[in-house]
């Protein structure tokens, strides 16, 4: 699997940790957008009723891939 185009088995110990974090950091701003208002409750716009929308799922190839650079990780060893 790659990374930005780059093999995560062939990637540099600091380049594996890097892109790991950056899937945590986007899994958390995922998690703060589904606190936005519009997937919590319903709202008056325009007085109307909008009805609130359903947070997506994750991406299933985004899950695979953070789950592809852990078990890279672990198997170097390394600490995140």
């Amino acid at each position: 699997m790659k990374y930005q185009g780059i093999d995560i088995s062939s990637m540099w110990d600091n380049q594996l940790i890097s892109a790991y974090q950056n899937c945590q950091h986007q899994r958390k701003e995922r998690e703060k957008a589904s606190s936005h208002e519009k997937f919590n409750k319903d709202r008056m716009i325009n007085n109307r009723i909008v009805k609130k929308m359903d947070f997506p799922p994750i991406n299933p190839a985004f899950a695979e891939l953070e789950q592809n650079l852990l078990n890279e990780i672990n198997k170097r060893k390394l600490k995140v």
